[in-house]
């Protein structure tokens, strides 16, 4: 591996896995808050944040954006609505 090789792993595992932290945070945020349209809210903006941090990690990797990848930023608000609205 190149040099510029494990930057971009290590920037975007670091980048991918902040961003992701932050989306999970306002999961847990939503869960703890006892109104409806503030729960709705955060849950939506932790959605956003879930895209955002694999979108990081496929742009950093120089890859397309719209790819098979960005089906696992599901993977937190899915759980999160399940969490929230079950």
């Amino acid at each position: 591996m190149t040099l510029t090789s494990v930057q971009r792993w290590v920037m975007s595992i670091l980048a991918g896995s902040t961003i992701m932290h932050l989306s999970i945070g306002l999961m847990a945020l939503a869960w703890a808050i006892d109104e409806r349209p503030r729960q709705i809210g955060l849950w939506l903006i932790g959605t956003a944040f879930s895209f955002i941090s694999i979108t990081a990690a496929l742009l950093i990797h120089q890859h397309r954006v719209l790819s098979a990848w960005l089906t696992l930023a599901l993977i937190v608000p899915v759980a999160g609505a399940i969490v929230l609205f079950a």
